[in-house]
């Protein structure tokens, strides 16, 4: 009957098919909470780290705790909502404890002697604010021994270490949350509710319920006006109709910030990044966001503000990111995490493109088996000219230049074949890997940041104010696109 923290590790999620073999499935332990970093009483001389608490997830309960509402006042992205939760009650009474852990990425305010409120959902007795509040289940006694304390390093999860709960007395709360900028994806959308969250005794570990989360906004909706035509003919006459109809159009809600680099692998899954500040790795605040259905909705896979200039994926999982101060990041884990790697050089850098070939290799990742591209070469470009060469047995090299020009884009059609192009109109070719370049009139002297080629003859090169390039022969001419 004791309970042992043991039953909140390695519980993991797969799906497979009827022969029993895995599909997809997480390789690592589903966690919890990512602000897990409190110790549960009793453990708190065992040190638990930040990493020990990743491996945390779900504990055991005696019953579900059933006939709990949830709402918010507001699903706007980043704005303060008033959640309200109904309806607690129990039919004796129990002295116990609550544990309330809001969605990840919610923050609960800190203010709980202002804007937290115990509330009876059956009371409907007039309150002035001069007077004890009538519906308020705990009017009689102080405020500090029934409100929550937030938890040590966790600003989603209020906690309650000892609290009484009268007998078919039905309660509620209201408290103020700070919303995340969408709604999480790497954790459940879920509130989780947790009576008797810090007993050792199975029978006094009495209920849990988790609650979906209503969805943060992410989309705007705009409304246009049409009006159609129909026309019918008997023998006898011509009759005209006209019908006005109403047209409803879902528009993606982005960041209201520049977008300085953007990728889709396919149809459906793609990336967009903003831009950087010095020498900081994505994941301590880069904004890089993913979408994995055409765009219609974007979920931010780094939080913070904006670190690097450049990125590219090779694979739905594997990918590089570059930015000031010479620093190259990668990625194995789809965005969520990135370690930097030496590139041999300070020099801001602005693109990075890794050259692979068109056949993936099989590999086993967090969802199972996946498709990864083998990486022949790789090339990253940036301030006075800057080359870097990349290779898996050598890492990054600086590489010989043809210009002191910034290079803002790089693009390779094969390990052979390849552009670059920068300011003043810059553009370059290789027909060897790098090993020399030609250079290429663009005729124009515009900053020139995007270069893409369909094939060795037709290519795109974008730039500032509105400049659009194209070549029908490998760049040997490139002409205005209008």
């Amino acid at each position: 009957h004791k309970y042992n923290i043991a039953q909140h590790d390695e519980w993991k999620m797969w799906i497979e098919d009827s022969m029993a073999q895995t599909l997809q499935g997480s390789l690592a332990p589903v966690r919890f909470s990512h602000f897990h970093t409190r110790n549960p009483p009793g453990f708190e001389h065992l040190n638990f780290t930040t990493d020990d608490f990743y491996r945390r997830s779900w504990g055991l309960y005696q019953d579900p705790l059933e006939g709990i509402h949830l709402s918010l006042s507001t699903t706007e992205p980043s704005r303060i909502s008033q959640v309200q939760v109904s309806t607690i009650v129990f039919p004796e009474t129990v002295n116990t404890s609550l544990r309330v852990i809001a969605p990840y990425g919610y923050e609960w305010g800190s203010d709980l002697m202002n804007d937290f409120r115990w509330f009876r959902p059956d009371c409907t007795e007039p309150w002035n604010e001069e007077d004890d509040d009538p519906c308020d289940p705990f009017a009689d006694l102080d405020r500090n021994e029934t409100n929550p304390a937030m938890a040590s390093g966790a600003k989603n999860e209020l906690v309650w270490e000892a609290v009484t709960f009268v007998g078919n007395v039905t309660y509620g709360f209201r408290h103020m949350s700070l919303l995340p900028w969408h709604s999480p994806r790497t954790s459940g959308n879920t509130f989780f509710f947790e009576i008797g969250f810090n007993e050792f005794d199975k029978e006094k570990r009495l209920k849990a319920v988790a609650i979906e989360a209503p969805m943060v906004a992410t989309t705007t909706t705009t409304t246009t006006s049409s009006t159609t035509m129909s026309t019918t003919t008997t023998t006898e006459s011509t009759t005209t109709t006209t019908t006005p109809t109403t047209t409803t159009t879902t528009t993606t809600t982005m960041p209201r910030e520049l977008v300085c680099a953007a990728q889709f692998l396919n149809t459906t899954i793609g990336w967009a990044v903003r831009g950087t500040e010095n020498h900081q790795s994505p994941s301590a605040g880069g904004m890089l966001m993913r979408t994995e259905n055409s765009g219609t909705q974007w979920f931010q896979m780094t939080s913070g503000d904006p670190r690097f200039h450049g990125f590219q994926f090779v694979d739905v999982v594997h990918g590089w990111a570059v930015g000031e101060s010479g620093v190259i990041w990668q990625t194995k884990d789809y965005g969520v995490t990135w370690t930097d790697e030496f590139s041999n050089t300070t020099q801001k850098l602005l693109a990075v493109y890794m050259v692979a070939p068109d056949f993936p290799r099989t590999w086993t990742g967090y969802t199972g088996r996946q498709q990864k591209r083998i990486i022949e070469v790789g090339w990253a470009v940036g301030a006075a000219g800057t080359i870097l060469r990349y290779q898996e047995e050598l890492g990054w090299q600086r590489w010989d230049s043809p210009t002191d020009k910034e290079l803002a884009a790089i693009y390779f059609l094969s390990p052979e074949l390849g552009w670059v192009v920068g300011e003043n109109g810059t553009v370059f070719r290789t027909d060897d890997g790098g090993r020399t370049w030609l250079a290429q009139a663009s005729g124009t002297s515009e900053y020139l940041h995007r270069v893409r080629f369909e094939d060795a003859a037709v290519g795109w090169i974008f730039g500032g104010q509105g400049t659009v390039l194209r070549t029908t022969d490998g760049g040997a001419t490139w002409r205005v696109w209008m």
